[in-house]
């Protein structure tokens, strides 16, 4: 090819309009990021917000008669963990909620 033949010119100019709109493409990709970004960390709230509803749904509240201490137990089972035991003021808990071993 050489210059002068017009040939030279047509693939100059399919270059780069080529060139153009890979460029124009990443751009807007690059400007949709941040958006992609927030929705993902926004689903990741909404996955741990169901979850931890989820956990504290399962806590169960223990008044140990010994004592009269009263206990938030919680089994977190294979690879969420073991057994949690705390202690919590009796008074806290919902009557219907304390179970009297």
């Amino acid at each position: 090819m050489k210059k002068g033949d017009g040939l030279f010119e047509v693939f100059a100019a399919v270059g780069l309009l080529l060139f153009v709109f890979v460029a124009a493409v990443t751009t807007c990709q690059r400007l949709k990021k941040p958006e992609v970004v927030r929705a993902s960390a926004v689903d990741e709230q909404v996955q741990r917000a169901e979850h931890l509803r989820y956990t504290v749904g399962r806590i169960e509240y223990i008044k140990d008669a010994r004592t009269n201490v009263c206990f938030a137990y919680l089994w977190g089972g294979g690879e969420s963990g073991g057994p949690a035991l705390a202690t919590v003021s009796c008074e806290a808990i919902p009557p219907e909620m304390l179970t009297l071993p």
